[in-house]
């Protein structure tokens, strides 16, 4: 196995995150994503703020990481995007295995 993660991140509407999302599904990069529309308040530059965001839930491998976070950097319009991610300790096998052969990334082009 891969050490199979869960990845959390946030986004500020649908159109950013279908924008980074598709890239890394095509990319291999994640097996897939689940999301859902949230409220969120949180401190930035010294004042509690609210919005409303996109939280997403995505499936990969631990070795794709790296390239996941580069590409967050360069295509995510939030200054200090959320990105976490959390080993898998357990669970199906058959489901697991899947994560792995849908994330066999291929390098993403600089």
């Amino acid at each position: 196995m891969n050490n199979e993660i869960i990845i959390y991140c946030t986004f500020p509407d649908e159109e950013s995150l279908k924008k980074i999302t598709g890239l890394l599904l095509e990319k291999h990069l994640i097996a897939c994503i689940n999301y859902w529309k949230m409220k969120s308040s949180y401190w930035w530059k010294d004042r509690i703020e609210e919005s409303d965001e996109i939280t997403a839930v995505m499936k990969s491998v631990e070795s794709n990481f790296n390239e996941i976070e580069k590409l967050f950097r360069k295509e995510h319009p939030y200054e200090v995007p959320a990105l976490v991610y959390f080993r898998i300790d357990g669970g199906s096998a058959s489901f697991l295995d899947w994560i792995n052969m849908e994330s066999s990334a291929t390098q993403i082009p600089e």
